[in-house]
């Protein structure tokens, strides 16, 4: 069981790694620009801006890739939990994270609807209350061949699939 919703934060996720290598890659050119020789004013007015635009792609890129990080461990946590309430200060010591980063990364997945089936609830102690399922209903299983490593797995009917072994996500 998973709380992400693959389908909205697979197609966010790739663009972190594109700004992160943009980013570089701009911030090198443009510093060499900036350091030749140039003899009008405007060619160093550009360069600044550009390398001001690069030196955002590439801050926006580090923000990403470390957001998409936490997700990937908090979501674990939460899927192996027992219990339909965890407390933010136990999800801190599971995670590593501070508990006033972790409290709006929480908000944040939520309202972006990255995390479905989870609501954040702010009381005497802030906590996690997970929407899981009752065992009594009866679940469809389906098996599944992934067409990247060819590896069979049984997933719930209708659910966004995950391959176990390339972790490939396979869409039913």
């Amino acid at each position: 069981m998973s709380f992400v919703t693959y389908k909205k934060v697979n197609s966010k996720k790739t663009l972190a790694p594109f700004r992160l290598g943009g980013g570089i890659f701009g911030l090198i050119f443009t510093a060499s620009l900036l350091f030749t020789k140039t003899e009008t004013k405007s060619g160093k007015g550009a360069g600044i801006f550009f390398l001001v635009i690069f030196l955002l792609m590439l801050i926006k890129g580090i923000v990403q890739t470390r957001t998409f990080k936490a997700m990937y461990l908090i979501d674990p946590i939460l899927a192996k939990s027992e219990k339909n309430v965890i407390t933010l200060a136990e999800l801190s010591m599971m995670t590593g994270i501070g508990e006033k980063r972790l409290h709006r990364l929480i908000k944040k997945f939520i309202r972006k609807k990255f995390f479905h089936d989870v609501e954040l609830f702010d009381g005497d102690e802030p906590s996690v209350h997970l929407k899981i399922e009752s065992d009594d209903t009866p679940q469809s299983e389906i098996e599944l061949t992934c067409p990247d490593c060819g590896v069979k797995f049984t997933t719930k009917l209708g659910a966004v699939a995950r391959c176990p072994e390339c972790a490939s996500i396979i869409n039913i």
